[in-house]
């Protein structure tokens, strides 16, 4: 509790802290059950709005898990519930190994009784369908998502899990989707090329690697000399 007192201490406006779905992953974290997990949230919580302080709860592993069973959508929705009980102003729905199926996970979604503006989701695109997982969400009255800047925080055990969305290629979807946001894509290239570079990393930003001015002139010309051979 000392870490957390320390947050008012520095002006910060929050706290966040999380839990798994699966009573094995938070066996091992906190040598506890998921109800006594649940307790020492409640108590964060309740000391966390006494001072004024948002609170935010990463829920891990809500569309599967590599090392355990898969929870129930039940046990799921209710964890939830508990943690919406618990006055926790927003609840972060992860995938952080890539494990989802997306009609499963969009179903979970839907069986969620909560307002969909308390929840957010994080997905790792391990499976290569991280953006049309948060896609889907979206379309379900989520609209609140967490990436990475360039690719950063990959994970770094296992070779087959990718990680996170990158921000700039989720946000180059939006916009041809036409779905309306507040971020600026070039902008945002920008910050993730001084960013990469600072953390002396590679940019794996699809968008970032592709030099769109560039195809779109080459295509041009390819419809051009189409065009010609088909006159001639």
């Amino acid at each position: 509790m000392k870490c957390v007192e320390s947050v008012k201490k520095e002006g910060l406006d929050g706290i966040s802290f999380d839990i798994s779905t699966d009573k094995n992953t938070v066996k091992m974290r906190y040598y506890m059950t998921i109800d006594e997990r649940l307790d020492t949230i409640f108590n964060l919580t309740q000391w966390a709005h006494k001072n004024n302080l948002l609170t935010r709860c990463y829920l891990s592993e809500c569309f599967g898990s590599p090392i355990g069973e898969k929870p129930k959508s039940k046990e799921i929705t209710s964890i939830i519930k508990n943690l919406d009980s618990n006055n926790v102003n927003e609840i972060i729905l992860q995938d952080t190994f890539g494990v989802y199926n997306i009609k499963n996970s969009l179903r979970l979604i839907d069986e969620i009784k909560i307002p969909k503006d308390k929840l957010s989701i994080h997905f790792y695109d391990s499976t290569l369908h991280g953006l049309e997982m948060i896609i889907g969400a979206l379309s379900r009255g989520i609209s609140k998502i967490t990436t990475t800047i360039g690719g950063l925080g990959r994970h770094k055990h296992y070779e087959d899990i990718i990680g996170n969305v990158v921000a700039s290629d989720l946000v180059f979807a939006l916009d041809c989707l036409e779905i309306k946001h507040d971020v600026k894509w070039q902008e945002l290239l920008i910050a993730e090329k001084k960013v990469c570079r600072w953390m002396r990393t590679e940019n794996l930003s699809d968008v970032f690697s592709i030099d769109f001015k560039d195809k779109m002139q080459k295509y041009k010309e390819m419809i051009q000399k189409e065009m010609q051979k088909k006159r001639s």
